[in-house]
């Protein structure tokens, strides 16, 4: 009798087309505006990615907005968002409820107003034109946006009552209204300025830099309605000046990041509030060095914690991440994430939390460019050939023989996985991953329909899928 082996290749990969590699697992740099670019920031709805930035026209500065629909990969033409006489400025913007919404500051009535504009549909194909949000004869600035439920929340600093304080009003999408009055959230001397919150279910949470005599402290507070506000928290207590707050909340609770002066060093400081106790610990350093870290921000993932930030540690501000798989107690050393000749400064973040993926503008030169990346979250497809068999053709050789190429991976590829069998869906164990490796041979093969899986896994240990 005539023994007979039919080889049917099953290859387990990602269908991802990868970028050009960078050291820091972290995507190759797009440039998304060539000159006078500045103030990027940047919300997504899953690999829909939305930026809004400032750019010179003539002598003034308006407001653009550009698009991707695939993760930054590709993006579309810019679109201007303001043409009005005064200066527009600081943008901030979020998706919610299948709408991109922009509030920033304009000088187009003398002083410093908030204005605002929202998207006709989920792509921002074309906005409404520009509403007015504050009417103070004081100026407005530094406008924060965030959203609970369906209703949006405004954050500003406003100097009405001769020291900048933090207000806020909501504004109802169903009506597309804003509240006519304005809620005022801190009452101190010295002034409160860079509002950032978050919502986390029935509570809005806030945080800002408050200027107290020649220091400047980071404050918490939190709000059931927007309207009654918590007696106000120092959570840079200890810290000789704290600066630049951001929030986010994770597995263990609302985290803030923050830049912080301890003696005669400047790093990065994160403090944890306690759900179980109540209150917030004591800040800790996630930098520890002498370098000036600014800008910082902290995004939750699926894996862990990030922080990010600029500074000037290799000859030029360059943009920076750590990571932390446990809580932000440990951090990794850091990677430079914008790695350009150039300086890189001015960043923002958003987490796609579906795609657990990290997006990143950043203002990039002296010319005012700005540049996009986002983290390294795939492997690339393995091609896999038999030098002994053909897929789905009867062979009488027993001993099968495969090879494999890979693309070039962002971080590198680690280790594969393989194994042969008779079942079309297994997944190879990662446990008995091999490198160097691009060959696996098989003697003695018994009759039979057989599949070889094969599955890769990169330095960043993202693994090719099944």
């Amino acid at each position: 009798m005539v023994k007979k082996i039919i080889l049917t290749v099953c290859l387990i990969f990602s269908c991802y087309l990868p970028l050009i590699a960078v050291k820091s697992g972290w995507e190759l740099n797009k440039v998304l505006v060539k000159n006078d670019g500045s103030k990027p920031v940047i919300c997504c709805n899953k690999n829909n990615v939305f930026v809004a930035y400032v750019k010179k026209v003539i002598d003034n500065s308006e407001i653009f907005f550009i698009s991707s629909t695939n993760n930054g990969f590709t993006w579309s033409e810019e679109k201007q968002i303001t043409r009005m006489p005064g200066s527009s400025e600081d943008p901030k913007i979020v998706f919610v409820d299948n709408k991109i919404y922009i509030v920033w500051s304009d000088f187009n009535d003398g002083n410093a107003e908030i204005y605002f504009t929202y998207s006709k549909d989920k792509n921002g194909s074309e906005f409404e034109p520009p509403q007015r949000v504050t009417f103070n004869p004081s100026d407005s600035i530094q406008p924060f946006l965030s959203s609970t439920g369906f209703k949006l929340i405004l954050f500003w600093s406003d100097d009405r009552n001769g020291d900048y304080e933090i207000f806020t009003k909501m504004y109802d999408p169903l009506v597309n209204k804003w509240e006519e009055v304005d809620t005022q959230i801190t009452r101190f001397s010295g002034g409160s300025f860079y509002p950032y919150s978050i919502a986390v279910m029935d509570e809005i949470h806030l945080v800002w830099q408050k200027k107290d005599g020649e220091v400047w402290r980071v404050l918490y507070s939190k709000s059931g309605n927007g309207k009654v506000w918590d007696k106000p928290v120092d959570v840079s207590e200890g810290l000789e000046s704290a600066y630049d707050p951001r929030m986010v909340y994770y597995t263990d609770g609302l985290k803030v990041i923050f830049q912080a002066q301890k003696g005669t060093e400047l790093n990065l400081y994160i403090n944890t509030y306690d759900d179980m106790s109540s209150h917030w610990l004591i800040p800790m350093a996630i930098t520890k060095d002498i370098n000036i870290e600014r800008d910082p921000h902290v995004i939750g993932t699926g894996n862990g914690l990030y922080a990010m930030w600029f500074d000037y540690s290799e000859g030029q501000n360059d943009i920076f991440s750590s990571f932390s798989t446990n809580e932000g107690l440990l951090w990794s050393d850091k990677a430079n994430v914008s790695d350009t000749p150039d300086n890189s400064r001015n960043l923002d973040t958003s987490y796609d939390s579906v795609n657990d993926n990290i997006y990143t503008v950043w203002e990039e030169g002296e010319t005012g460019g700005i540049m996009f990346t986002s983290k390294d979250k795939s492997c690339p497809t393995p091609l896999i050939i038999s030098s002994s068999h053909s897929s789905n053709d009867w062979s009488y050789d027993k001993d099968i023989v495969f090879k494999w190429t890979i693309g070039e991976d962002i971080s590198g590829i680690k280790d594969y996985a393989y194994l042969i069998d008779d079942r079309p869906d297994t997944e190879p164990d990662l446990f008995l991953a091999e490198y160097p490796v691009d060959t696996a041979k098989f003697y003695n093969v018994k009759d039979g329909i057989w599949y070889f899986h094969l599955r890769a896994r990169d330095n960043m240990n993202n693994t090719s899928s099944v």
